[in-house]
């Protein structure tokens, strides 16, 4: 694995802060713990940013997640509200957060025992299909639905003991009416006939205060409904306003739901490369504005990126290098940088002269080598990223497929073989060979092992690959 670094040199960064970047989702145990250090990586990220957002006190196993999830929506909506927003040109920035509900809940009650609630989700399914009904109050009546399940599947499947042991209803209720009196009624029901359940007075708090939050939200067309038959998605756009609304929304979010998701946050159309950047940039922004304390910020920063192109298309993973010198150079411009790359592709190679990269290799299992200064390896800067592609430091051989490799070794160990039996396989395998060069010499071999009549036909095609070109 290459190190490269880039930044002014003659600088003391014995008193800087320091930042360390990875999009990796790393799930060993160790974690980089150093006075001063900013860890905007992933995996620091889910454990630390709980504290953000009020925890549910059963739901420590997923608590974690869904927390990080939410101030990673948070950091993109600080991002593209911005003044800086201008700086991510490489795609469309999105417009609008989409919220979906989710019918996991719902599956888990129609494959499972329960038949008090199989007989409530048929009995209101049916209904609703039956009632004509605006598309906003379809979302809701999906909403109402999906919040009850959520809390019915914790309190069966993750609870200890389980308090509602049998879901009844008026054939005369609507889901609405239903839900609502359910949460009303929560925290009445009593352990042991004596002591009130504080979880269910919290739910039963959350579930008011997070349904009122949604309609209003409704009526007022800060959340909109998308047109569908299913209508299970809203739009929220992202303007003037947008960052403290979606706040309070994933606060009573994270505040109600149970142990599994019953609605799912998603950029749209925004694949995992435009995603990572996106986070790239959205940490880096509330690092410079939310993290760093301006009345005694320090001028050097040394930022370290782990694999930073990780989930990149090549294309994008030879802009990365550019992409992070323009952002970060903008974004931080009253600091001076020390920017220290790692990398297991030649693309940030080729923007680096070899006095700025360490190679490191591992020789065995025990053994780690790193390359001086002074090393013997081609200059790296303007190099071809398909010559240094073949360099043994990265490939370790020709630049084919593993697969290919073997299929095209065991073809010429058979060409070369005493064999006579001709493999139309192999033949097949030859005539497809994406490299023409390789694919003529084996070619060639098949005519030479299986005489003058294949001989024929391969240069008959070959005058006819010719005659084409003229």
């Amino acid at each position: 694995m290459p190190t490269e670094a880039v930044g002014l040199t003659g600088e003391d960064y014995s008193d800087a802060e320091y930042v360390y970047y990875s999009n990796i989702f790393d799930l060993r145990s160790e974690e980089i713990n150093m006075q001063g250090l900013h860890n905007l990586s992933t995996l620091a990220l889910l454990k630390t940013d709980r504290s953000d957002v009020e925890e549910n006190p059963l739901e420590n196993a997923a608590g974690s997640y869904d927390s990080f999830r939410a101030n990673e929506i948070r950091r993109n909506i600080q991002f593209l509200l911005s003044n800086h927003s201008h700086l991510l040109h490489y795609f469309p920035l999105p417009e609008h957060l989409f919220i979906k509900i989710l019918n996991h809940d719902e599956i888990y009650f129609k494959t499972s025992k329960s038949t008090d609630v199989t007989h409530f989700i048929d009995h209101f399914t049916t209904k609703l299909k039956s009632t004509k009904s605006s598309k906003n109050q379809n979302f809701l009546n999906k909403l109402y639905l999906s919040i009850l399940l959520n809390f019915l599947r914790t309190d069966r499947q993750f609870s200890s003991l389980s308090f509602i042991t049998q879901l009844s209803f008026n054939q005369s209720d609507t889901i609405k009416k239903f839900v609502l009196d359910f949460f009303n009624n929560l925290p009445n029901i009593k352990y042991n006939t004596e002591t009130t359940i504080e979880n269910h007075v919290k739910k039963s708090r959350a579930a008011i205060e997070f349904l009122n939050f949604v309609e209003k939200s409704i009526k007022k067309k800060s959340f909109v409904v998308e047109q569908g038959t299913s209508s299970t998605t809203i739009k929220y756009s992202i303007n003037e306003g947008a960052y403290d609304e979606i706040t309070l929304f994933l606060k009573l979010y994270i505040n109600l739901k149970g142990l599994t998701d019953f609605l799912d946050f998603s950029w749209r159309n925004l694949s995992s490369g435009e995603q990572s950047l996106f986070s790239f940039i959205s940490r880096f922004y509330h690092f410079k504005h939310h993290q760093i304390q301006h009345e005694d910020h320090k001028k050097n920063i040394v930022i370290l990126i782990d694999e930073g192109d990780i989930y990149f298309h090549p294309a994008w993973q030879k802009e990365f290098f550019l992409i992070v010198i323009d952002y970060l150079s903008e974004l931080l411009r009253d600091h001076t940088l020390q920017l220290i790359f790692t990398a297991n592709t030649p693309f940030l190679t080729s923007d680096l002269p070899k006095s700025n990269v360490i190679f490191i290799e591992k020789l065995d299992k025990r053994t780690v080598y790193v390359l001086s200064k002074e090393n013997n390896r081609k200059n790296t800067f303007g190099g071809n990223i398909h010559t240094l592609f073949s360099d043994s430091f990265y490939m370790e051989g020709a630049l084919i497929g593993a697969f290919a490799k073997r299929r095209i070794n065991e073809i010429i160990e058979y060409l070369n073989g005493e064999t006579k039996e001709k493999r139309e396989d192999y033949k097949k395998t030859i005539d497809i060979i994406g490299e023409p060069l390789l694919r003529r010499k084996l070619q060639q071999m098949w005519a030479q092992k299986f005489g003058v009549e294949e001989e024929i036909a391969e240069l008959q095609k070959r005058i006819d690959e010719l005659k084409r070109k003229m």
